[in-house]
């Protein structure tokens, strides 16, 4: 299971080759991975990258249309990798169709920037096929972020947001 640094080193570097590329291609060879889709993901080809962050431990893609019109507000590709989830990173690979070498192959996505093309490929690897895509109009739809409390990575969250959060009766952590 990929923990918090890893998931943050990870949304950092994709933020890095992915801003400002457009979806090119999504594919999706099984609807199983998809948990929920507010926006179909075919609606999502074309828009671009505005960012790529962190949520909890969920990987969130910031997709603005080019246009404007109803397809002009943002749209979030948001991927939980669960326990053996699974992101392949290619860069220059467009004519050759990445797949997972062992488990399931849940999406490839194609991006293009510059003149550089970029392969992300999504697969799940353990027997227990956990890793989940939500497409959603706000990260805060998918139940596992709406749950998080305040990100304690965020530069916002200071001294002051800590202190108020222990003046609570609360439980930090569960077992």
């Amino acid at each position: 299971m990929p923990e918090l640094p890893e998931i943050t080193a990870l949304a950092d570097f994709l933020d890095e080759q992915l801003s400002g590329a457009r979806l090119t291609q999504f594919h999706l060879p099984s609807a199983f991975a998809l948990k929920m889709a507010d926006i179909p993901h075919e609606s999502l080809i074309g828009r671009t990258v505005e960012a790529v962050g962190r949520r909890g431990k969920f990987l969130v893609f910031e997709m603005v249309a080019v246009s404007q019109g109803a397809d002009a507000e943002p749209a979030y590709l948001v991927v939980s990798f669960a326990k053996s989830g699974w992101l392949w990173f290619a860069d220059n690979q467009r004519d050759t169709e990445a797949t997972a070498t062992a488990g399931y192959f849940a999406a490839q996505l194609g991006f293009s920037n510059n003149g550089h093309d970029y392969d992300v490929t999504l697969a799940d690897t353990g027997t227990w096929k956990g890793l989940a895509l939500f497409i959603v109009r706000q990260p805060e739809e998918v139940h596992g972020i709406a749950e998080l409390g305040p990100d304690p990575l965020d530069p916002a969250f200071g001294l002051e947001q800590f202190s108020r959060l222990l003046t609570k009766r609360q439980q930090v952590k569960g077992s």
